[in-house]
């Protein structure tokens, strides 16, 4: 009996722990594309933007890929981002998403990553 008690207890406690992600959708998927920025991969950072036309996402793809390759003038690797905070508007379907961004060369930057809701779904705006 004894066994059971602490069994559901400790089963109480990870559903209690599971269930306080505090992170808001739009933190979610602003902190993937982060995160896919921070680890160059620019297919998973694509996946998760939107493009009015298939062939603007593509060239945009190949064009960050080669400035990703080639470690062009001013790229900066991000070395790691926190979140500070973020706005939505629910009623407009757009979010705004700020994070601190530390750089391979140590400097900082705050920015901010802006979403918008396409079909139902929340997608980094690509602007295009």
């Amino acid at each position: 009996m004894r066994k059971m008690m602490w069994m559901a207890c400790l089963c109480m406690l990870t559903m209690l722990v599971v269930s306080c992600d505090k992170k808001s959708e739009t933190q979610k998927v602003a902190e993937k594309y982060m995160e896919a920025t921070k680890n160059e991969d620019v297919d998973a950072m694509f996946e998760l933007m939107h493009f009015d036309k298939a062939e603007q996402k593509e060239g945009m793809k190949a064009m960050v890929k080669e400035k990703i390759s080639q470690k062009s003038e001013g790229y900066k690797k991000v070395k790691s981002y926190s979140f500070i905070d973020e706005t939505v508007d629910e009623k407009q379907g757009t979010a705004v998403v700020n994070f601190e961004i530390v750089y391979d060369t140590d400097s900082t930057k705050k920015d901010n990553v802006k979403l918008k809701k396409y079909d139902g779904e929340w997608l980094v705006d690509s602007g295009k």
